[in-house]
């Protein structure tokens, strides 16, 4: 039993298979090689779409090495005239089967990238808010202020004031935006906001966030901490 430490296409894990370390490096070493030239082509950009493609080139080069080594099977067969044709299927049988082999524990390594990308930790139609403190003329309060990532690119900001379980400011529509992201969420991302409120004013918001945890603002006139709402999913 082997283990095998991926790192590839701003992905990281590590796998198990039934074969030594040495042997899955070399098979590493290869697929990597498939990837930088999947990486060639410019319309495919995506981690998701490179490994999916890396996919497709080991399945067809696989399928015309099986379909090459029946061919030669069967011409070594006419030519040596083996009488036997339960051993001609031995044969192929025992060929296959390390063509096999090699073709599970590859596939294995794509299917892995791809279901790795497909864990996303996009904003598109998330939540995320803020809670914070504030006091005027003696009443204390709570304000909470909530980011709605509308679409990919748009965001609405929203605001409320409460005091106790009363209502001092409802909630309403405070501003609205564009917003940029760069950089991978599973580890730390970094977000740009371009704000317009209601009264026209204008604002730029950047911080950074990581996967689902937190993320952490800076305005021009302060530094707020947000969360994500779990399971709301705007519409």
């Amino acid at each position: 039993m082997g283990k095998l430490k991926i790192d590839l296409l701003n992905t990281s894990f590590t796998i198990q298979a039934n074969e030594d370390s040495e042997y899955l490096d070399k098979l590493y070493g290869y697929y990597k090689r498939i990837i930088e030239d999947v990486k060639q082509i410019d319309s495919v950009k995506t981690p998701l779409q490179i490994s999916i493609l890396a996919g497709i080139m080991l399945c067809d080069e696989l399928y015309k090495e099986k379909t090459n080594k029946l061919s030669q099977e069967l011409n070594n067969h006419n030519a040596q005239n083996i009488n036997s044709s339960s051993e001609l299927e031995k044969r192929t049988l025992d060929k296959n089967k390390k063509i096999n082999k090699v073709k599970k524990i590859l596939l294995l390594l794509t299917i892995s990238i791809v279901l790795s990308s497909c864990t996303t930790y996009k904003l598109d139609k998330s939540v995320w808010y803020n809670l914070s403190f504030v006091e005027k003329d003696g009443q204390k309060a709570d304000m909470t202020t909530s980011l709605h990532f509308v679409s990919e690119k748009q965001v609405d900001v929203f605001v409320s004031v409460v005091s106790d379980t009363n209502f001092i400011v409802t909630p309403f529509k405070y501003a609205e935006g564009t917003y940029q992201v760069k950089g991978n969420p599973k580890k730390q991302a970094h977000i740009n906001i371009d704000i317009t409120t209601i009264e026209k004013n204008k604002d730029t918001w950047t911080g950074v966030f990581h996967k689902n945890d937190a993320m952490i603002l800076k305005s021009s006139n302060s530094v707020k901490i947000y969360g994500k709402l779990p399971d709301i999913t705007l519409p």
